[in-house]
């Protein structure tokens, strides 16, 4: 009888652990690459999802740990490869980017935040400046003082135009943004000839946030005073992984009123985000009265949460042991009343989208296969757009996903056109799941005080037991993840988020190749890149 894919990997890995159908192993560093390409080729986990690593400080015998976070589509399974190892081989890990194109970047962001790298790896940083002091995420790291920080400028001016001639036909680098210092998503350069874009290169900026390392130093129920600045139009979603990771180290289980009203924000950050990555895209194509009437209903969305919360953006709503506050009165039919105008306002900008020359012109374009998709890390409407059926409110329900009717859109040709299709079909679901919950919101407490209560110690902080978690949700752009390790203190020992913008803004660069301009960046927005995921 043959083994299934479980039994193989509990017979590779006899110390393997489970956690909320994760599984947790390792092996020596020596063996990565090896064990990855047995992972890859022979138990069918194609698809890297994250690359991160962990530092225990400068007293542990073994201080590093990096670690591979793997996902098998077919079988909806999860693994996580941690390889220790000392500060003698900081310089040692395995380059993987013939198994994964996507590790490019995070490999880069290793060498940024912890000096890790691989033999013949070009040390350059993506997150911070070259001339920065030091790496932020070790346990050691001193902040350096503000006039440290300050850099001299550019030598080359960003904004110029280096006119370069060759065979009488003029070619040229140009900048998009005005310093890879500034607050923008990416500073993008592209080499053009004849109105096509031959090469691009991504540029993230040096605006980075350092959420991860002031999580590190945060107490647990503080912590979404951060995370809640990873994305502003869906904070709730970002907040509530971060609390699921939390309550699934300790065994907190929330009420099933808290578990419907948390599903009821997270289908309107949804909303709020396609909504938002379709206006910014049809003010583009110079579509002025749709994004008018988007705008308007954007507002109205606004409205709502603000009523909830009293917050428009950056909203903490998802607390630790259930929610905040009950419904206000009269919340609910407003909400329903919102939503229904929200249907009809997306069918009529889906109507007249298909009917726009100009718009089926510029998102006709940028195509990707699934392989390539995958290949590059995208997930979330990016990978269903080329057709792979992944959806992980389908696949590892949470909640009352499992029990509301919804339906997963899915594209063909994954160009920029699906992309906004599926985004576009995606709020019809969002709405019609927002609508079978408020139908049916369960009784109860909105808050379990009592649980809560239960992991504070006699200071009053709450204290998590020493673990390793990392839970997902469907985030509006993909699968957004946190890697919480505990060590039985009021503060975490290492928190790491898993953004999907960070994936697709590295994939930017091949999508770009024999892309005019005008297809570029709607090519973009139909990712929906956000400054603050891709540049945490």
């Amino acid at each position: 009888m043959e083994q299934s894919l479980k039994e193989k990997i509990q017979n590779k890995f006899l110390d393997s652990k489970v956690v909320l159908g994760v599984f947790f192993v390792s092996c020596p560093l020596a063996q990565a690459r090896e064990t990855l390409a047995w992972l890859k080729e022979e138990a069918g986990f194609i698809f890297l999802v994250d690359l991160t690593a962990l530092d225990h400080g400068p007293d542990a015998s073994q201080r590093f740990e990096v670690k591979y976070n793997l996902l098998n589509l077919e079988e909806h399974l999860r693994i996580l490869l941690g390889c220790s190892f000392d500060t003698s081989n900081k310089s040692s890990l395995p380059d993987i980017r013939d198994l994964w194109t996507n590790t490019d970047w995070p490999s880069r962001e290793l060498w940024d935040m912890f000096g890790l790298s691989y033999a013949g790896q070009n040390c350059k940083r993506v997150f911070n400046s070259e001339q920065h002091p030091g790496h932020p995420l070790l346990k050691d790291f001193q902040a350096p003082q503000l006039e440290d920080l300050l850099v001299e400028e550019c030598e080359e001016d960003l904004l110029s135009q280096d006119s370069v001639w060759s065979k009488g036909e003029k070619t040229y680098w140009q900048d998009v943004k005005a310093s890879p210092r500034g607050a923008s998503l990416i500073g993008l350069k592209y080499f053009e000839k004849e109105k096509l874009i031959q090469s691009a290169r991504v540029e993230i900026g040096y605006s980075h946030k350092g959420i991860e390392k002031l999580c590190e130093n945060t107490p647990y129920h503080l912590m979404t005073r951060w995370t809640s600045k990873l994305n502003s139009l869906c904070s709730e979603t970002i907040n509530t992984t971060w609390l699921r990771s939390v309550e699934g180290l300790c065994g907190l289980e929330v009420p099933e009123k808290s578990q419907a009203m948390r599903m009821v924000v997270l289908e309107l950050d949804r909303i709020k985000s396609h909504l938002s990555a379709l206006r910014h895209a049809i003010r583009e194509a110079g579509l002025s009265d749709l994004t008018d009437l988007l705008t308007m209903q954007i507002e109205k969305l606004f409205q709502l949460s603000f009523s909830l919360t009293k917050r428009r953006l950056n909203s903490e709503f998802v607390c630790l042991g259930g929610v905040r506050n009950d419904y206000p009165h009269g919340w609910r039919t407003d909400c329903l009343k919102v939503l229904k105008q929200a249907d009809k306002c997306i069918q009529e900008v889906h109507r007249q989208l298909i009917r726009s020359h100009q718009w089926m012109e510029r998102t006709k374009s940028a195509h990707i296969t699934p392989y390539e998709a995958l290949d590059w890390g995208l997930s979330g409407p990016s990978l269903r757009a080329c057709g792979v059926n992944f959806d992980l409110r389908k696949v590892d329900p949470i909640y009352f996903y499992g029990d509301v009717d919804f339906q997963v859109p899915l594209g063909i040709n994954g160009d920029s056109y699906d992309r906004f299709l599926v985004r576009i079909e995606e709020v019809f679901q969002s709405i019609a799941i927002v609508n079978q919950i408020l139908d049916h919101i369960p009784g109860g407490d909105f808050y379990d005080q009592e649980q809560v209560d239960s992991l504070k110690d006699l200071s009053g902080e709450i204290t998590v037991p020493a673990g390793q978690i990392y839970t997902a949700l469907e985030a509006p752009n993909g699968e957004l993840g946190v890697g919480l390790v505990a060590n039985g203190s009021g503060l975490a020992e290492r928190v790491r988020f898993r953004t999907p913008s960070f994936y697709c803004a590295q994939a930017i660069e091949a999508i770009f190749s024999n892309l005019h301009w005008d297809q570029a960046w709607m090519t973009v927005h139909s990712f929906n890149l956000d400054h603050s995921e891709v540049d945490k």
